[in-house]
């Protein structure tokens, strides 16, 4: 489980098995691969357990989707994500996770650097790829 030292903050990227949609409608009940996911929410639940919400980071272009935001290289510097590789935060769907009691927030080196997806942020990078000019191949 979860070192319980650590602090859960709003905007940390972790390693995660994300469920996407498709796959649960396919039957599937775990994902299928540990890929990078935003911490967007925490509540307290009836139980009194802390859950996350999460959304996941891809490399798969979201051309077409209003509710992906490409991450910018210096969050991705900051999150240690892959700088070469273009990356969106899809914010269309979620999982949750209860971050105490869950088997895949391991502190053995899982963890990544917290990561500020700020509005601001992401309002920039939108602005600058939709300048001519501006978008990668």
């Amino acid at each position: 489980m979860t070192n319980q030292s650590y602090e859960i903050k709003l905007g940390d990227v972790w390693r995660f098995p994300y469920l996407w949609k498709r796959e649960e409608r396919a039957g599937d009940t775990e994902g299928r691969k540990n890929r990078p996911v935003v911490l967007v929410l925490l509540i307290e639940n009836s139980k009194g357990q802390q859950e996350a919400m999460l959304v996941p980071v891809t490399s798969q272009p979201q051309t077409g989707n209003p509710f992906a935001v490409e991450v910018p290289d210096i969050e991705k510097k900051r999150a240690g994500l892959d700088l070469r590789m273009d990356l969106w935060v899809v914010t269309d769907e979620h999982n949750i996770d209860t971050p105490r009691q869950s088997y895949y927030f391991e502190p053995s080196g899982r963890w990544v650097r917290s990561v500020p997806l700020s509005p601001k942020n992401c309002r920039r990078v939108k602005s600058q790829r939709s300048k001519p000019g501006n978008q990668r191949r």
